[in-house]
Formats: structure tokens, C-alpha cells, sequence
């Protein structure tokens, strides 16, 4: 119990401002000691281990693991936006808005949002734990979360694109003097 509560001072000290608006909670479930707390992104995390003497056992789907310190989540859509986050980066679409933007001004970057949106995405295998409805979860929450952060990138590359764009053309008619 002492290194959850040390853990949870921890936290309060190098985030102040979270551990006021929402003090973490520590409780006892079973032969486990728990501590609900919101993580960085705002979703309530239960995190347990088990108390001193206990035998450990695999958590089953949709329970907490035994307290390691990181957020673990046996859900598998959460899991999927996880993995779509660490995988997928987004700098290629950027990229192609970019030029698109660049090039075609907003119709540019209209269409490199469409064509990001409709990428390809091929999943990883999900986890064999899973029954099959999750891992069809897996696999679509994955494609969805790569394909809009793909998405965002390209609309914001195409702005980006856009804007620098506008800035030359205002450039060459302040240069050439068609601006009285």
C-alpha cells in the first residue's frame, strides 16, 4: 500500500494541476490493492496489484493488470488507438497535403484530405487472447484511428501548403508594384 500511495504523491507532485482536479482513489478489491486515477488524456485508469503474499494470475479480458506503474488495457479498441498512435506518425500525408496545398491551393488540400481518409490500412495481428468480436474491434478501430490522424495530417499539410502559397502571390504582386 505504501508504493501505490507513494506513487500516487509522486504523480501529484510532477502534475499538480491534474491531482487537484481529480485526486486519485485507493481501495481494496478482493485480495488486490487498487487505485482509480485519470490519466494524461482524461480517461479514468484502474490500476491494482496484489496484496503482499498473494500468488499472481493473467488478467482476463477487461480487467486491470497488476500494477506496473503504465497504463495497460486489455480493451481492444483502446489498445488498437494505442498501437495506431505509435505506429502511424502521419508525416507522409503531411507531406502530400503539403504539395497539394502548395500547388492546388484548398482545392489541394480538399482533395489530399479525401485521399488520406481512403487510404489503405493494414492492421497488425491484434492479440491472440482476444475472442474473434474483439479482435474485429481491433482491426477496425486501428484502421479508423491511422486513417484520421492520416487525414488531419494531410489537411493540415495542405494549409500549411495553402497559406504558403498565398504568402508568394501577395510577394510577387507587392514586388512587381501592381499594389498602388
Amino acid at each position: 500500500m505504501r508504493k501505490i500511495i507513494s506513487s500516487a504523491v509522486l504523480v501529484s507532485m510532477l502534475a499538480p494541476g491534474a491531482a487537484l482536479a481529480q485526486a486519485p482513489r485507493f481501495y481494496e478489491k478482493g485480495d488486490e490493492l487498487c487505485v482509480e486515477a485519470y490519466d494524461g488524456e482524461g480517461y479514468l485508469v484502474e490500476m491494482c496489484r496484489p496484496k503482499p503474499g498473494t500468488q499472481l494470475r493473467q488478467p482476463e479480458l477487461g480487467e486491470s493488470a497488476p500494477f506496473s506503474g503504465r497504463r495497460w488495457s486489455t480493451d481492444p479498441i483502446a489498445t488498437a488507438r494505442r498501437h495506431a498512435g505509435d505506429d502511424e506518425g502521419g508525416g507522409g500525408a503531411f507531406g502530400g497535403g503539403f504539395v497539394a496545398g502548395l500547388f492546388l491551393g484548398l482545392v489541394g488540400t480538399a482533395v489530399a484530405g479525401v485521399v488520406a481518409s481512403s487510404s489503405n490500412v493494414t492492421p497488425p495481428e491484434p492479440p491472440e487472447e482476444y475472442p474473434q468480436e474483439a479482435k474485429w474491434a481491433y482491426r477496425q478501430a486501428y484502421t479508423n484511428e491511422v486513417q484520421s490522424t492520416r487525414t488531419g495530417s494531410a489537411i493540415a499539410g495542405g494549409v500549411v501548403g495553402t497559406l504558403l502559397l498565398a504568402g508568394a502571390v501577395v510577394g510577387i504582386i507587392v514586388a512587381t508594384g501592381s499594389i498602388d
